[in-house]
C-alpha cells in the first residue's frame, strides 16, 4: 500500500493555504507550550518542524517516525537552522515500538496526530509510560470525532480517549483546537474532573455544529444562487435561441425573395437580348436591302455619270448624296452591333450564365 506522506511542515508555513496554516500552527505551537523538560521524545515527528521549534528553545530532541521521506525532508529542514539548534536533534527513520532506546527517559513524549493511525494505541501510550522519568508527561493532538483522512484508523471521542489509557495513566489537561483535541496525560496522579470534561465536550460540539450548520446554509443559498444564474441563463439563451432562430427565416426568405429578383432580371435580361437578337436580325436584313439598293442606285448613277457628261455637276451631287446615305447606314449598323456586344459582355449577363451552369452542375 502507498504511504501517503504527511506535510506537517508545509502546513505550518501556509504552503497548503492560510487558513489550514493558521489551524496548524494553533496544534503545533500548543503542543510546543505545553513541552516541559530538557529531554524530549517527538514519535512520528513527520517533517519534524515540532522539534525543529523546540531545539531552538534549547530543549534536546530525539525524534522519530517510520517514512524515510519524511525523515530526509526534516533533515534538509534541520540543516538550515543554527548551529546550536542542530546539535540538539536527532532525527532517526524508526518504529517507536520495536526502537531501543537503552533506558533513556524522558521529560516529555509527543504524539502529534499518531493514535489516530494505530489500530492498538494501547501498545504505544504502555510503552511511552515506561519511557517517562518521574515528573513526565505524554502530549497528544489528534482528530476529534469524524476526520475522513488517508490511512485514519480510528475516530475518538472523549469516552474512546479514556479506553486507550492504561490504568496508571491519567488526563491532566485538555484542549479543544477545533476539529482537534489536545491532552496532557501523565501517571501516578488523580485526573481531571470528567464532569468538567465532558461539559466542555459539549461546548465543543455545539460549536462544531453550529459551524457545520451554518456552512450548510451558505452552501444552500450559494446553491440557489447559482441555480437561479442557471434558470437565468437558460431564459437569456433560449431568447438568444429564438432571435436566432427569426433572423435565419428572415435570412432564409431574403435569399429566396432575392432569387425570385434574380430570376425575373434573369428572364427580362432574356427578353431584351431576344428583342434586341430579333431587331438585329431585321436591321441586318433591312441593311442588306438597302444596301443592295443603294449599290445597285450607285452602279446607275456611276453610268449615267459616265453617260452624260451634260449634266456632270447633277450628277456628282446625286453620287455624293447616295455616298452619304450609304455610309450613314454602315454607321447606324456599327451601332447597333456596338451595342449587342455590349449588352452581351456585361456582368449581369455572365452572372446570369454563371449562376445557371452551377444550377446544372447540382442537379
Amino acid at each position: 500500500m502507498k504511504k501517503v506522506l504527511d506535510r506537517i511542515t508545509e502546513a505550518y508555513f501556509g504552503e497548503l493555504g492560510k487558513e489550514f496554516g493558521k489551524k496548524t500552527q494553533d496544534r503545533i505551537h500548543w503542543v510546543c507550550k505545553q513541552t516541559k523538560g530538557k529531554k524530549v521524545l517527538d514519535v512520528g515527528c513527520s517533517q519534524g518542524i515540532t522539534s525543529i521549534l523546540l531545539a531552538r528553545e534549547g530543549m534536546r530532541v530525539l525524534a522519530i517516525d517510520v517514512l524515510e521521506k519524511s525523515i530526509q525532508y526534516a533533515k534538509n529542514m534541520l540543516e538550515q537552522e543554527q548551529d546550536t539548534t542542530k546539535e540538539l536533534v536527532d532525527f532517526q527513520t524508526s518504529n517507536f515500538v520495536t526502537h531501543d532506546f537503552y533506558y533513556e527517559k524522558f521529560d516529555t513524549i509527543i504524539f502529534s496526530e499518531v493514535l489516530e493511525h494505530i489500530t492498538d494505541p494501547y501498545r504505544f501510550l504502555a510503552k511511552a509510560e515506561t519511557l517517562l522519568n518521574k515528573n513526565g508527561k505524554i502530549v497528544i493532538t489528534l482528530p476529534f470525532g469524524i476526520n475522513d483522512w488517508p490511512h485514519h484508523k480510528k475516530t475518538y471521542y472523549i469516552v474512546g480517549i479514556l479506553n486507550i489509557l492504561p490504568d496508571t495513566l491519567k488526563i491532566s489537561d485538555y484542549q479543544f483546537l477545533g476539529n482537534w483535541l489536545g491532552l496532557i496525560v501523565e501517571k501516578n496522579i488523580k485526573g481531571i474532573e470528567l464532569y468538567k470534561l465532558f461539559s466542555d465536550m459539549e461546548n465543543n460540539f455545539y460549536l462544531k455544529e453550529r459551524a457545520l450548520i451554518d456552512s450548510r446554509r451558505e452552501l444552500q443559498k450559494r446553491y440557489e444562487e447559482i441555480l437561479n444564474k442557471y434558470e437565468l441563463s437558460k431564459i437569456v439563451s433560449h431568447k438568444e435561441k429564438v432571435d436566432l432562430e427569426l433572423e435565419l427565416t428572415q435570412l432564409q426568405r431574403s435569399r429566396e425573395l432575392t432569387e425570385n429578383e434574380f430570376r425575373e432580371q434573369k428572364l427580362d435580361l432574356e427578353l431584351k437580348l431576344l428583342q434586341i437578337q430579333k431587331e438585329k436580325e431585321f436591321t441586318d436584313k433591312k441593311f442588306r436591302k438597302q444596301r443592295s439598293y443603294l449599290e445597285s442606285k450607285l452602279v446607275q448613277a456611276q453610268k449615267e455619270f459616265e453617260s452624260y457628261d451634260n449634266n456632270e455637276v447633277v450628277q456628282l451631287n446625286n453620287y455624293v448624296e447616295l455616298q452619304k446615305s450609304y455610309e450613314k447606314l454602315l454607321k447606324e449598323h456599327s451601332n447597333l452591333e456596338h451595342k449587342y456586344k455590349a449588352l452581351s459582355n456585361s456582368k449581369l449577363n455572365k452572372l446570369t450564365l454563371s449562376y445557371w451552369k452551377w444550377k446544372r452542375k447540382r442537379k
